[in-house]
């Protein structure tokens, strides 16, 4: 799974949760079933089935568009960004090289170049610079391996996803080429998505801005050498040495031959590195000048320090890059196809055909033939409920769709408030959930809003083995300090990958218990949740 992939997974599950009327809901909903069915597969993967519904969803989305009009998704428009951005870094780098190193060799013929210092600005300190970016590299990796939940965002990625998601993007809206113009909506989404989803999705952003950086300094490192041999190619050049701490010519030969010797074996000495003589030749003594120094002793440096960069910066840098694509291969090769969004999508492709029109079922009064849910949380889907199910099966064999639960499971519990809901609105609550969320609720567990109150209820969740968790709540009461830490509580108390949605409804007291998407209330929900920073929480509602 690619990154672009990824991006146009979440675009694509965006705009059906966008979707407010039932008949799109049941059109949705058949789609899907429909995408489900055309899936062949015997691995049972959730990765598979996901990149397949993408697939599907893409051919339909370009189907009746031409292909010189038809808009770019967001994956392709950020996949164009960054390729943008990989030669920009290449010719930034490129330029910022060629003007150190030129500004570094500027040589009059009365100060030859000093090599001190050019080993220690362009071997020592690149040195430096890699062992610093593999050190970054390892602290992630091992942040990643046993810590398991990603890794914060930091200054460079916030600075980095910055430039690629709002500065390029605000740029290009104003150019009114073709091609610009086709992705405006994507670009939009581009820069909702990075607002939006900074931590959840700083595993997968972190690794692309890294080899970024490393392909600013490849370019730098390439610049300078270019830069090295063109100068000693045109123009005449001279290097030599002084130090006051270093007095003898055999300490410098020592170190230069220690240096030298990754690629000594493969290269004659006189021209993997100066000689001794060489060196003591080159050596700059201030009241004595350069008239005495020999020229052939004062350019033996150049092959010495150009294979310096070669062997100690460029390589290394280019192995940096090199291990930067495989960790981020690992890492989108890990990625959690267990997050709640992407449940609701199976979940909505396994559903099989049921008989039953959802806006009759929640007027429905109890007893008519519904399944009647246990308050105490012993409830169990009733006779009606596994007749239904049983139709639903044979339904969908008849007509190609069969159903697998290898793949996902749906069962669910609904955790609502004592004092806030009654039971005829909890048993409606109920069976919305499952003719809407195609979730079997196997437990209705009424709680108190108090955590330690509340334990017995968690413990009851730990040991019935479901796999959803979902908290009812009024939309109309603010989601204050208590109720968010509540809410965090209770992710903390269930199971690990277990999600908790928060469902919001209206005033229990009303018989519609419909939330509209603009509902200033809901607003305010979504921004309270999304703080928490917590992709298995997730807010939803009634519709």
């Amino acid at each position: 799974m690619r990154l672009k992939d990824i991006i146009d997974l979440e675009y694509f599950i965006s705009i059906d949760d966008e979707i407010e009327s039932r008949t799109d809901i049941e059109s949705l909903v058949s789609r899907d079933r429909k995408i489900f069915g055309q899936y062949q597969s015997d691995a049972n993967s959730k990765k598979d089935l996901l990149l397949f519904w993408l697939g599907q969803r893409k051919q339909q989305f370009f189907k009746d568009t031409d292909n010189n009009t038809a808009p770019l998704l967001p994956g392709s428009v950020f996949s164009s960004f960054y390729t943008i951005m990989v030669y920009l870094m290449i010719i930034l780098g490129g330029i910022a090289g060629l003007m150190t190193i030129y500004s570094f060799l500027a040589y009059h013929g009365t100060h030859p170049i000093n090599v001190m210092v050019f080993i220690a600005l362009f071997v020592i300190l690149q040195i430096v610079l890699v062992l610093g970016g593999l050190l970054v590299l390892v602290k992630r990796l091992i942040s990643f391996k046993y810590v398991g939940k990603g890794y914060g965002t930091s200054a460079f990625v916030s600075l980095m996803s910055a430039f690629v998601f709002n500065g390029i993007p605000q740029v290009l809206k104003k150019i009114k080429a073709n091609i610009f113009i086709r992705a405006v909506d994507s670009i939009e989404y581009l820069i909702k998505f990075n607002q939006g989803n900074k931590r959840e999705f700083a595993p997968f952003l972190f690794w692309p801005f890294y080899i970024l950086t490393s392909i600013f300094a490849f370019g730098f490192l390439a610049g300078a050498l270019a830069g090295t041999f063109f100068k000693v190619v045109v123009s005449d050049m001279a290097f030599g040495w002084q130090s006051t701490l270093v007095t003898g010519s055999q300490t410098v030969y020592n170190a230069v031959s220690a240096i030298a010797f990754p690629w000594s074996m493969l290269i004659p000495e006189g021209f993997a590195h100066p000689s001794f003589e060489q060196i003591e030749g080159s050596r700059i003594v201030l009241k004595d000048g350069i008239q005495a120094l020999a020229s052939q002793d004062l350019v033996s440096w150049w092959p010495f320090l150009c294979m310096g960069i070669i062997c100690y910066a460029l390589i290394p840098r280019g192995l940096l890059i090199i291990c930067g694509m495989i960790s981020q291969y690992y890492q989108l090769n890990r990625f959690d196809v267990e997050r709640p969004r992407f449940n609701q999508l199976i979940l909505r492709m396994q559903s099989p055909v049921l008989d039953i029109d959802v806006s009759r079922v929640i007027d429905q009064s109890p007893g008519q033939g519904l399944p009647d849910q246990n308050l105490s949380g012993e409830n169990r889907i009733g006779q009606n409920a596994l007749e239904r199910e049983t139709k639903a099966k044979k339904e969908s064999r008849s007509s190609g769709f069969e159903l697998n639960n290898n793949i996902t499971d749906n069962s669910a519990c609904l955790l609502l408030s004592k004092t806030a809901y009654a039971d005829e609105t909890i048993k409606n609550l109920n069976q919305y959930v499952q003719a809407s969320l195609f979730l079997d609720v196997k437990l209705t567990l009424l709680i108190s809003f108090e955590y330690e109150k509340d334990l017995d209820a968690f413990d009851r969740i730990a040991a019935s083995g479901i796999n959803q968790v979902i908290l009812v709540h009024e939309v109309w009461q603010p989601p204050i300090r208590g109720i968010l830490f509540y809410i965090r509580q209770v992710k903390a108390a269930l199971p690990e990958k277990i999600p908790l949605c928060v469902m919001l409804t209206q005033d229990s007291g009303q018989k519609d218990l419909s939330v509209d998407s603009d509902d200033i209330n809901f607003k305010i929900w979504e921004a309270a949740i999304s703080k928490l920073e917590d992709p298995g929480v997730f807010v939803a509602r009634y519709i």
